[in-house]
């Protein structure tokens, strides 16, 4: 902005020169006097404000976007631990049966050999698991 604090001076050399506001304002020049100045500063200010309100208003979408992206990495994290706890949980449910449920379990397998006469030192404790009965060996005719 280029200020002519004297109005009559600033109307004449508008008045000769009708092309020079054109020319000033082409090379990023305002030229105002003490009757526009302050509604010119005025609008600057509108202008300032619009423009960092609008600045603030990007931030706040990156924000967001940033919040989005890091809630869906979340989710996607925490259904990875549930497919894997589950799959743990299977494969623990699996070991155990084996351990102590079903036929021919290992625990049933140990309390044969208890029956046959081992002496362990500490007994095998019952779990919650389905307890089934060791099977009987076979009684052989070799006695």
């Amino acid at each position: 902005m280029m200020f002519i604090p004297i109005e009559p001076a600033y109307m004449t050399a508008l008045q000769s020169d009708g092309a020079l506001w054109e020319y000033a304002y082409k090379r990023k020049i305002m030229l105002v006097g003490p009757s526009n100045l302050l509604p010119c500063l005025k609008l600057i200010n509108d202008l300032w404000s619009k423009e960092k309100i609008t600045q603030n208003a990007n931030k706040i979408v990156k924000q967001g976007e940033s919040i989005y992206d890091q809630i869906r990495l979340i989710i996607e994290a925490f259904d990875k631990v549930e497919n894997d706890f589950n799959k743990a949980q299977g494969s623990f449910a699996l070991a155990k049966q084996r351990l102590v449920g079903g036929r021919g379990n290992l625990q049933s397998k140990a309390e044969v050999l208890c029956k046959l006469g081992i002496n362990p030192t500490k007994r095998i404790p019952e779990t919650d698991a389905i307890y089934l009965e060791a099977e009987e060996p076979e009684s052989s005719d070799e006695s």
